[in-house]
């Protein structure tokens, strides 16, 4: 009888491990979605310095969307991966990676980020035919859901 009960124990405590690793890892598979962050783009390596641009980057079914970007240069969203990284016991930090394609095919945004907290930083980079048109260097804080 002994045996069955530690048996059953065994069963119940693996079952119980597989479901929360299988609970984690749905979780992270879509770490940032859902989320959205105030953040200033500035336009790197100009003669002339320009103000940052105000922007509401937003991660939504798989996508990151740049609000500036898409209004004045029609940079549609794109699809974003996350990995997430916690090996810090204090933040979970995540970096992300999307591509958004403008007008043309020719002209591609891709991003590079990092989420620590609240925090979210990275880069921006315009190409058109290979070309770098710009580059945009980015940091900002999340949005505060209401």
């Amino acid at each position: 009888m002994n045996t069955r009960k530690i048996f059953s124990f065994i069963i119940a405590a693996l079952l119980f491990v597989a479901g929360q690793s299988f609970a984690q890892k749905n979780k992270s598979e879509k770490p940032l979605d859902g989320f959205n962050y105030e953040a200033k783009l500035t336009v790197e390596a100009q003669a002339k310095p320009t103000k940052p641009m105000e922007d509401d980057l937003s991660f939504k079914n798989n996508k990151l969307k740049s609000k500036a970007l898409a209004e004045k240069y029609n940079f549609k969203a794109g699809e974003f991966t996350a990995t997430v990284d916690s090996s810090n016991a204090e933040e979970v930090v995540i970096t992300f990676d999307a591509i958004m394609k403008g007008e043309t095919a020719d002209d591609i945004l891709t991003w590079h980020g990092t989420v620590n907290g609240e925090d979210i930083e990275g880069s921006a980079i315009w190409t058109k035919k290979g070309k770098t048109k710009k580059s945009f260097a980015f940091t900002g804080l999340q949005k505060k859901k209401k």
